[in-house]
């Protein structure tokens, strides 16, 4: 099947394609064919989480790629979400390369991951949650819909700790309120 949808909230159109299967699945209820569509592909593909506007460009550009393959490969979908943790960790400036008596060497994103925890510690320990999921698609591991959106959940969290002051607001807040222990004036 294919169809055109129109956002009800921006009006911009969509096309999804997909397969579309009829059964017949007699029951003391009912006798008559059950309909089932799967998508397989949006075009734009719709965002499965929201990324923070100031998250660096390299990163939600991944980010928007992987959105789609969501829909058609599962795999490189959990795949392309560990190279956006890469992007991240270019963009946090955590080394890529280490000094050995041969030269140069990179390091691996979970070495990276490691460092940056040295910077920030709760942040990191989700990373590197996602990074195994991603690992799992990278080596074509029994990777499901589910685990792929566990990776999102946790990303989205990750990246409203860096790249939004929605913390640091609700702090001010919360210490305004309990200082003159009443509610602001607005």
């Amino acid at each position: 099947f294919s169809l055109h949808l129109v956002c009800s909230e921006c009006n911009e159109t969509v096309v999804v394609t997909g397969n579309r299967s009829e059964e017949n699945y007699p029951s003391d209820e009912e006798i008559g064919l059950q309909n089932y569509v799967s998508p397989k592909s949006f075009f734009p593909a719709p965002k499965i989480i929201s990324i923070p506007k100031s998250c660096p460009k390299s990163v939600s550009n991944i980010l928007n790629q992987s959105f789609g393959l969501y829909w058609n490969d599962i795999s490189s979908c959990a795949n392309k979400i560990r190279i956006a943790i890469e992007v991240l960790m270019d963009e946090m400036n955590v080394v890529k390369k280490y000094q050995t008596k041969n030269g140069l060497r990179d390091l691996t994103l979970h070495k990276r991951i490691e460092i940056y925890e040295k910077t920030n510690p709760e942040v990191s320990s989700f990373l590197l949650a996602i990074k195994w999921i991603g690992n799992a698609g990278s080596h074509f591991s029994d990777v499901k819909n589910d685990d792929v959106l566990d990776a999102y959940e946790l990303l989205e969290f990750s990246l409203d700790q860096l790249f939004t002051d929605k913390k640091d607001n609700l702090i001010k807040m919360r210490d305004e309120i309990n200082q003159t222990k009443k509610p602001r004036k607005k």
